[in-house]
């Protein structure tokens, strides 16, 4: 049986503005990827059961990070310029040292920032990437 993972070694590069990769990994609390398929139903009235096709990917990207506004490596400073950029973006996330990355081109649609008077650290949650362009997303 296989030992657990821990995503801690995770290492997940963004591009900014300038197109320029920014491992942002450090800043990053947590990630989760979407990699589904759509399927379509294609029942007929005579079928015993329901039956599907496949139909297009699903692919999407959330990041939670701490605010890190230091000059060009912070989270702040990498993707608060790339929200709603005009040319996509390259997202690449490498769950396990040595394994697989996920990578595609992807928009930036939005994010969340919250804090509190308490002293914990100023949050950046659900940043939304959603695919740009024709090319699916793809785990290599």
């Amino acid at each position: 049986m296989a030992g657990k993972i821990s995503a801690k070694g995770a290492v997940i590069t963004l591009d900014n503005s300038a197109g320029s990769p920014q491992n942002i990994s450090t800043g990053v609390t947590s990630y989760e990827i979407q990699w589904a398929i759509e399927s379509h139903d294609v029942t007929g009235f005579t079928d015993g059961w329901k039956n599907n096709i496949a139909g297009q990917a699903i692919a999407g990207v959330t990041l939670n990070c701490l605010w890190d506004s230091t000059a060009t490596v912070g989270t702040w400073t990498v993707i608060r310029p790339i929200i709603g950029h005009a040319t996509a973006n390259t997202l690449s996330i490498t769950p396990e040292s040595g394994g697989l990355a996920f990578s595609g081109e992807f928009l930036c649609t939005g994010v969340t920032v919250s804090g509190s008077a308490d002293g914990s650290p100023i949050q950046m949650g659900a940043v939304q990437f959603v695919p740009k362009g024709v090319t699916i997303a793809t785990w290599a």
